[in-house]
């Protein structure tokens, strides 16, 4: 929970808020306004096999932008986020160094605020198969790969649904009992706002 600058608020010189009589006051903004996010996470794994188990989570995200008029707080948020996301899926040990998952995934998005314009949802239908082989006693390696179709629902964007691919891969290095180090790349599909046409999006 914090009070910070607006990030979707481009003001113009010489008019509030920023200041007047040279450039100095470009992208200057003085308006500030009430951040809170929160968030919950549930995680949950049942024994299906001796080494078969099946995994799944439900993740909560959520942020309120609050208002401002003239330096003062308005108590009324101007933009928000709702977003779920669920994921399942069972893991099968096939050796000792090596395991093989498979995911479904699926998010939701919506959009909240106190202009007309601006809100829409946004969801996401896919899945994902992974490999984790422990390379040593000390690093482990994880590939995965898959595809997402996205469902831009009232957003007003052409294509309505769109199939993209998602991958994944990291190498986790354990030196210590208390020390570890992770290198990864992600390619992955998240909710949006786009200025353009001031309705939730995706990228």
């Amino acid at each position: 929970y914090t009070t910070q600058l607006q990030g979707f608020v481009n003001p113009v010189p010489g008019q509030a808020p920023a200041f007047s009589g040279g450039p100095i006051g470009s992208g200057v903004q003085t308006f500030r306004v009430t951040t809170s996010a929160n968030s919950g996470k549930l995680v949950a794994a049942y024994i299906l096999a001796p080494k078969v188990n099946f995994q799944t989570s439900y993740t909560n995200y959520r942020i309120s932008f609050g208002g401002t008029v003239g330096g003062q707080s308005t108590g009324v948020p101007v933009f928000g986020v709702n977003s779920h996301s669920i994921t399942a899926g069972p893991q099968f040990k096939i050796t000792p160094r090596d395991n093989l998952e498979a995911k479904y995934v699926f998010s939701h998005a919506s959009y909240t605020s106190t202009t007309p314009t601006v809100g829409g949802t946004f969801s996401t239908h896919g899945g994902t198969l992974g490999w984790t082989r422990q390379l040593s006693p000390t690093l482990s390696g994880t590939v995965s790969g898959g595809g997402t179709l996205v469902d831009l629902g009232d957003a007003q964007q052409a294509g309505g649904t769109n199939l993209t691919y998602v991958a994944s891969l990291s190498l986790q290095w354990n030196y210590e009992k208390n020390s570890a180090g992770t290198l990864s790349y992600t390619r992955a599909v998240t909710p949006g706002q786009s200025a353009g046409t001031e309705k939730a999006g995706w990228v």
